[in-house]
């Protein structure tokens, strides 16, 4: 998840919806879990060429110090920006010319696989939590593009379901991290998925928790009024 996420929403929506609900603590931690993953993998945006070609090839400005010591101003493409600084921060020297657009040409590839891989990088927990969670209605459906993908295999995801206790609680795992890309991928759409996962879920339970409780006062009230 991302920095600063604060899970205390989701926790107290959770313990609410527990408190209402016929099913036990790790049921409903495990079917919750499940959801979560469903969403987050609906959330994972997918990978668009030419956006993500556009945003490499949009022009900035940045500050950059020469062999000397001075401070320059350096405009170009983004991309371009960041793999001369990569190599720079390896001690090689930049490209240009043919050499930087074949090198720009490589980035962007490397970009749209990674954020494909981490979009199945959700299907192990989904594909373990599915097998014990019994009702399944009102999950996330799958993406067009989720359907044609393999079922990934468990070193790039996972999850470990809730089991009884006094305090259950389930783990999913999204490990998939492009090799070229490093961690940028999961970070920017991996976290932002997740994140927005737990929110809509936190949102449902709340909603859900309400209509029981009123369900429940109107039947107590008709009894009163009878």
């Amino acid at each position: 998840m991302s920095e600063g996420w604060d899970q205390s929403e989701f926790d107290a929506a959770l313990k609410d919806y527990i408190a209402v609900s016929r099913h036990t603590a790790a049921e409903i931690i495990n079917r919750k879990a499940f959801f979560i993953a469903r969403k987050a993998l609906w959330f994972t945006v997918k990978s668009d060429p030419g956006e993500i070609r556009s945003r490499l090839n949009r022009s900035i400005t940045v500050e950059r110090t020469t062999a000397s010591g001075r401070t320059e101003l350096s405009t170009g493409p983004f991309g371009a920006i960041l793999i001369n600084s990569r190599l720079g921060k390896k001690g090689e020297p930049g490209l240009s010319g043919p050499a930087m657009r074949e090198a720009l040409v490589r980035l962007i590839a490397a970009r749209v696989r990674s954020v494909a891989f981490l979009k199945a990088g959700w299907l192990p927990a989904i594909r373990i939590l599915d097998r014990i969670v019994n009702d399944k209605e009102g999950a996330a459906p799958f993406p067009p593009e989720a359907n044609r993908m393999a079922w990934s295999p468990k070193q790039i995801g996972d999850a470990v379901p809730a089991k009884p206790g006094d305090l259950p609680f389930a783990t999913i795992v999204n490990a998939a991290i492009a090799e070229h890309d490093k961690k940028g991928a999961l970070q920017i759409y991996g976290s932002r998925a997740l994140d927005t996962a737990f929110y809509d879920e936190a949102a449902s339970m709340t909603e859900e928790t309400a209509r029981r409780l009123q369900k429940d006062a109107d039947k107590v009230n008709a009894v009163l009024m009878s």
